[in-house]
């Protein structure tokens, strides 16, 4: 194996063992040469991922949003996924104790029945230093959230 180069992390994950540091640095060099020489292939190959994976986008948008207001305010930042919050806290707004309709739309006032969609509600707001931690986040219906607002 040829550690130190884009080959040897190839081995890596053809041997099915973790790269090391040499060769994890060997192929971020080579990505971003690639990315460099190639701008329009890879902004086409990521509007295409991008436009099959509208869920993906709209969450990692999402979580985006919430760990720049936390670190604005020094609030604190841990990363999270909506499914371990839905293993840690389960699938009812914890609000009213009633199940959530996953189907609905999580946007406010797009369409009928928003109210009962998900929306994550931050126990301590962000505006009063609240973290954007696990601990701090709950499931919650768009209209329980709204009208808890940031109490």
């Amino acid at each position: 194996m040829n550690c130190g180069t884009p080959s040897g992390y190839r081995s890596h994950l053809r041997l099915k063992t973790q790269p090391c540091t040499e060769c994890k640095a060997a192929n971020a060099q080579r990505r971003r040469e690639y990315y460099a020489s190639n701008p329009k292939k890879v902004y086409e190959i990521n509007r295409r991922w991008a436009s099959s994976n509208p869920d993906k986008v709209k969450g990692y948008s999402r979580r985006m949003a919430s760990k720049r207001k936390a670190l604005k305010k020094s609030n604190g930042h841990a990363p999270y996924t909506d499914q371990e919050v839905f293993e840690t806290y389960g699938k009812n707004c914890h609000i009213c104790l009633e199940p959530i309709d996953f189907n609905a739309p999580r946007q406010a006032y797009i369409a009928d029945s928003w109210e009962l969609g998900l929306q994550f509600d931050h126990l301590i707001p962000l505006s009063k230093g609240g973290s954007d931690t696990l601990e701090n986040i709950r499931p919650s219906h768009a209209l329980c959230n709204m009208r808890k607002r940031n109490n």
